[in-house]
């Protein structure tokens, strides 16, 4: 099994490596629409598939005000790492409102304590509801900071019965940390429940899955690690 498992790694790699280089280039010379396309396919790569020479010309689309879906780029600047390139954006004058927002959440990605806790400062003013969790939430995640998850782990653990069912025909409220769980479920290492391709719980029993949840937090609060090799 371990033999079929390197194999296959070593037969994939280049594959995985080639198609990342081959979507960067071809953004470069693709329309705006194209390159806002390109760049959310980019953030379902692990760290590992971007070379040096990807994230040169990442940072060059990254840095081009021209670019279809820049924020994203700036975004995926913020998971390589890429804080000399970030720098070089946050330093320009009149950037849109979204590309601001990008900038600030690409410098706490790589660490900015200052952005770090202002971002905490401004989150902790929002109603965890069913905005936070669509609109909010997966920006808090994509940081990856501890501060910033352990925040989410305080609202998971705490009762709150602001949320819809995402089924529209379900009326009633339902926990928010059934969906903060969901969302923090990928930035987890050895996250008790499983998710699915689509992000939803595998479980036949959300009530007991959220609690099984709850419990192993208690238990790793403190040396619970983060994935960082994902967007």
């Amino acid at each position: 099994m371990r033999l079929l498992f390197i194999v296959l790694t070593l037969w994939f790699s280049p594959q995985l490596l080639a198609q990342v280089d081959a979507l960067v280039m071809e953004a470069e010379g693709a329309t705006k629409a194209r390159q806002a396309e390109i760049a959310l396919k980019l953030k379902g790569f692990e760290l590992e598939r971007f070379p040096p020479s990807t994230r040169v010309m990442l940072a060059r689309l990254a840095e081009n005000p021209e670019t279809g879906g820049r924020a994203d780029y700036v975004l995926l600047l913020g998971f390589l790492g890429e804080i000399s390139s970030v720098g070089r954006i946050a330093s320009e004058q009149g950037k849109t409102d979204p590309l601001k927002r990008a900038v600030n959440l690409a410098k706490v990605r790589t660490g900015d304590t200052s952005r770090r806790d202002n971002l905490l400062k401004n989150v902790r003013n929002y109603n965890i509801e069913d905005d936070f969790t669509y609109s909010v939430l997966p920006l808090l995640v994509y940081t990856r900071q501890r501060e910033v998850l352990d925040y989410l782990w305080q609202q998971l653990i705490t009762e709150n019965l602001r949320c819809s069912p995402s089924d529209a025909e379900t009326s009633g409220r339902i926990d928010c940390a059934y969906r903060i769980a969901e969302a923090i479920a990928p930035a987890i290492v050895d996250f008790p429940v499983a998710t699915d391709e689509e992000g939803n719980l595998v479980t036949e029993d959300y009530r007991a899955a959220l609690q099984e949840i709850r419990r192993w937090y208690a238990a790793h609060s403190k040396d619970y690690q983060i994935v960082t090799e994902t967007y």
